[in-house]
């Protein structure tokens, strides 16, 4: 409205009293936000014209003024109108954030159905090449095949007409022979004497017939026999395992929604009770707690910056704190000294504890934490510090890592490793075989640029587990390090997940950098 307005006619309607005007360009901005409620204040009765409502009829779901209560809703549930305003807000904005959550759970599954079209697509079309291919190496062999009979078949034959040919000639010339015999013989008897023929000599008649060479080719033209399986063995169709990442069923539920003392929670160790510690290395605290329902019961609370811990079989705590040898910390006493386990010249960026016990520690050197340059390893040792072996080069001679920031194993023995490039948790997972060798090397989703790989844990498959906080993503990988499935942690209410641990029971534990009291997250874990 315009000015005149303002004042000439919407300050004399009666019902404007309670009306807050501000500048039509000042909309939307803080200042004014708190002034754009809704007011709850002197609502007028729809029934009562004169009556100011007073409360909120759950029954009925109407704000009702004393009249109402008297006339109509005397006895039904009434709730204050500012708590059954502030509830249904509560109720409104949950299940928008619900909502959206579904919606983007749903959009996740069209894009997980068109990767699975476009996968199935390019195999069909791969099986069909393949197919193709084998018909036409089946055609070749057969043709070459026939092309060996016709050989054989056209070189009998030859042999044979050669033979025959010269068994010819001889006969032709035997038959001139005998020919000239029978002329010579009629000559003789044709004379007049019986002195002339007693006295004529002819010539020894005592020449045999050619010999007969039919060995030569009687039985030397082959026959055909054809095959007695009539359908040519092109091959089977198999169906492939693991085709697609989702094909793979995980299931994760929330179990409990657990308030820690900590801002963020950067590494969690479990052990064989239900103390766990957790730390938030941002900013130097360390605890070991106890998870409760709503929230956790602190039994030690330390000031110390851990970058990575592991609970020993003694039940204390290794940790490294950004030097070149592990601490250790007695989980009766809480008290911190060094341990036995040194990774010499190097600082210690992550440890690990096997299933058969043996350590495995990633390291670097004392220098700028992402340069190009400088030793970056994994050490192997047992209990009583004994080095195993030292993985730092491929078989290229090229360094295997950059920041070797979290590390977990499997049954198997095979080790992966989270290897960051920078602060921000841009990086990769290098799989390794319990020889060292690379299995292989996934680097996320590359197609997101915000991607930030945190915590990895193995599975009581054998699988991977790689956290994304922040594109709120767990990556599942198999064994061998391949990508297997996808799950996002927004459709069961988990934000910036970075760190899981599994306990002995099986539960699975998710510490979150959310900056919220509800940061640590215990759930039922199936699948893979």
């Amino acid at each position: 409205m315009c000015g005149n307005c303002r004042e000439n006619i919407h300050s004399k309607v009666k019902t404007s009293e309670d009306h807050h005007i501000i500048n039509i360009k000042d909309i939307g901005k803080e200042e004014n936000k708190a002034n754009e409620k809704i007011k709850i204040s002197n609502i007028k009765c729809n029934t009562h014209q004169h009556q100011t409502c007073c409360l909120f009829c759950k029954d009925c779901s109407k704000v009702v003024c004393s009249i109402c209560i008297t006339d109509v809703h005397n006895g039904h549930k009434l709730q204050n109108i500012n708590e059954a305003y502030e509830s249904k807000i509560k109720y409104l904005n949950d299940r928008q954030e619900r909502t959206k959550r579904m919606l983007e759970e749903l959009e996740l599954r069209e894009n997980d159905l068109a990767e699975i079209e476009s996968d199935r697509r390019l195999k069909h079309n791969e099986t069909k090449q393949a197919i193709l291919a084998e018909k036409e190496t089946l055609i070749e062999t057969i043709n070459r095949r026939a092309e060996t009979f016709f050989e054989k078949l056209d070189t009998e034959l030859e042999t044979i007409i050669v033979s025959v040919d010269c068994e010819k000639s001889q006969l032709v010339r035997a038959k001139v022979s005998l020919k000239e015999k029978i002329k010579i013989t009629t000559n003789a008897l044709k004379l007049k004497s019986c002195v002339q023929i007693l006295e004529n000599e002819l010539k020894s008649d005592t020449q045999p017939l050619p010999i007969r060479t039919e060995n030569n080719y009687c039985n030397s033209i082959s026959y055909f026999v054809p095959a007695s399986i009539k359908e040519v063995h092109l091959g089977t169709l198999q169906t492939y395992i693991n085709a697609h990442p989702k094909t793979f069923n995980v299931i994760l539920k929330v179990k409990k929604n657990i308030r820690t003392k900590l801002p963020c929670i950067h590494a969690i160790a479990t052990g064989n009770d239900e103390a766990t510690w957790i730390t938030d290395s941002r900013n130097g605290k360390l605890q070991m707690v106890i998870p409760g329902n709503e929230e956790v019961l602190v039994i030690v609370d330390i000031k110390i910056v851990v970058f990575s811990m592991a609970i020993v079989p003694s039940g204390d705590l290794l940790v490294a704190t950004g030097d070149s040898v592990l601490k250790i910390i007695n989980s009766k006493t809480a008290k911190l000294t060094k341990s036995i386990y040194s990774a010499f010249d190097k600082i210690i960026t992550a440890v690990h504890l096997t299933e058969e016990n043996n350590l495995i520690l990633g390291a670097r050197s004392n220098e700028i934490r992402f340069a190009p340059t400088g030793s970056k390893v994994l050490i192997v040792m047992n209990l009583d510090g004994e080095i195993q072996t030292i993985w730092e080069f491929d078989r290229g001679n090229k360094p295997l890592f950059t920041y070797p920031r979290y590390i977990t194993s499997n049954k198997k023995g095979n080790v992966g490793i989270v290897d960051w490039f920078s602060d921000e948790g841009n990086g990769r997972v290098v799989i390794l075989s319990p020889n060292g060798n690379i299995l292989n090397v996934y680097d996320g989703q590359p197609d997101t640029k915000t991607r930030q790989l945190g915590g990895i844990v193995s599975t009581k498959a054998d699988n991977f587990i790689v956290t994304d906080p922040r594109t709120n993503t767990l990556h599942i990988l198999n064994s061998n390090g391949k990508c297997v499935y996808r799950f996002n942690t927004l459709s069961i209410g988990i934000q910036s997940p970075y760190y899981l641990a599994f306990q002995k029971s099986g539960k699975l534990y998710i510490g979150t950098l959310n900056l919220k009291q509800q940061n640590l997250f215990e759930l039922t874990y199936s699948g893979c």
